[in-house]
């Protein structure tokens, strides 16, 4: 998401592909994912907000409650 937030600043209208992310989401609702610290991104930090819609209403929001990353690579 971070990676995002900094796009957005150079490229405004970037924005987070729903249908790539639909499957990372799902493993992450059910019950995927690894914590921060698991996978050596503890230096990853919450970018707050991206500018991008559907990251800050739908993926930040489940990151922070699942407390979980799901890295692209798995799907």
């Amino acid at each position: 998401m971070a990676i995002l937030k900094v796009l957005r600043q150079r490229f405004e209208n970037v924005q987070a592909w729903p249908e790539g992310y639909a499957p990372l989401f799902q493993l992450l609702e059910d019950g995927g994912g690894h914590a921060p610290d698991s996978a050596d991104k503890s230096d990853q930090v919450d970018p707050v907000f991206t500018g991008c819609l559907y990251a800050d209403n739908k993926l930040l929001p489940a990151i922070r409650h699942y407390g979980k990353f799901v890295d692209q690579e798995i799907v």
